[in-house]
């Protein structure tokens, strides 16, 4: 791994920012007092693609005319035509709604294809055709600002660490080289490093060739971020042993739940659980890597960017995108906000070109 240059860390968002791109449509214009019919038949019987579902079907004439505009169906991308006629992927529903109310002639018309991400998107959007915009869950919204400069200067200092690690480590016979530093944000202080160690499983030693220390932390799961964990998850142990007693009993069960079943068709019932902060208060300390931020040569996979949501991490930093198997934005996936998740975490690149 050549020597790098780290700028400015870039917030990585948890799906790609929309573009302003136009669908093509089929639009008719008709009297407002039989437009709540049709926009109602419209709506049943011609459905907009999913794709779509931001677009408003109606919308007042911008040329002066008193009707309104309809939105009846998507056009053919594939043909330029202007001919409602000639449009072979018009649906047969909208050619019969088309002839059942006697519609004028349908005009060709263009509406946003994506849905708008921001208010500001949504403004300047809706000036082409009225879309609908939903404000973001507050687990999905972005960061207000950019890091500060102090903290930019933090998220390079650790993240050349991890690429220089990366670099005496050499991939632990892994071809794509790659370090993890975990960082107590609070102190500074180093929580734990991890190294690739994937590669040597493939190789086939000799009979009687011994097995070194190296050989023996091999294995194809092995990369730079569970070993991190890992080493993080050991260390926490040295510190704080478990205890020797035994662990008391468990309560017992509320009268008349002798049962998981609360009887046939019934849902079985859900054993409580405790939160995050139950969880740290009853052990005394933080949940595995709760609050620490994870400094990485290259971009995490699938596998890695899981355990880091279970881990409780604060954030994931990363110089390498890597757009065959990265799964922080670099690549197809973005799973540090997926909101079927039960925690999630930030994320920022430097956006270097290995």
């Amino acid at each position: 791994m050549a020597d790098v240059a780290l700028g400015e860390p870039t917030h990585v968002p948890a799906t790609p920012p929309p573009v302003f791109e136009l669908a093509d449509v089929w639009t008719t214009r008709v009297d407002k007092r039989a437009c709540s019919l049709l926009l109602k038949e419209a709506c049943a019987e011609i459905p907009l693609p999913d794709a779509l579902a931001h677009v408003k079907r109606v919308r007042k004439a911008d040329d002066g005319d008193d009707r309104l505009r309809l939105v009846v169906c998507i056009a053919s991308s594939s043909s330029s035509s202007s001919s409602f006629d000639d449009d072979r992927d018009v649906p047969d529903a909208a050619r019969a709604l088309v002839t059942r109310h006697a519609l004028p002639p349908l005009e060709r018309d263009t509406v946003p294809a994506h849905a708008p991400r921001t208010r500001e998107q949504w403004e300047a959007w809706n000036a082409r055709w009225p879309i609908s915009w939903k404000k973001p869950m507050s687990h999905l919204a972005e960061p207000a600002e950019s890091p500060s400069a102090a903290d930019a200067e933090t998220m390079r200092r650790w993240t050349r660490e991890a690429i220089d690690d990366a670099r005496r480590g050499g991939g632990g016979g892994c071809v794509i080289a790659n370090a993890v530093v975990i960082v107590d944000p609070a102190s500074g202080r180093v929580v734990a490093r991890g190294r690739d160690a994937t590669g040597g499983w493939r190789i086939r030693r000799r009979d009687g060739e011994d097995e070194d220390e190296e050989d023996a932390r091999r294995h194809p799961l092995r990369h730079a971020v569970l070993d991190a964990i890992d080493a993080a998850a050991s260390a926490d142990l040295a510190r704080d042993p478990p205890s020797s007693s035994p662990l008391p009993p468990p309560p017992p069960p509320p009268p008349g739940d002798d049962d998981d079943f609360g009887g046939v068709g019934e849902k079985r019932r859900r054993a409580p659980t405790a939160s995050l902060a139950e969880m740290t208060a009853e052990i005394g300390r933080g949940y595995l890597c709760t609050g620490y931020d994870v400094y990485c040569a290259r971009e995490p996979c699938v596998m890695c960017a899981m355990a880091l949501t279970h881990s409780r991490v604060r954030r994931v930093i990363y110089a390498i995108p890597s757009a065959r198997h990265g799964a922080l934005g670099g690549g197809a996936y973005s799973l540090q906000k997926e909101r079927t998740l039960n925690h999630h975490y930030d994320v920022y690149t430097f956006g270097v070109d290995a």
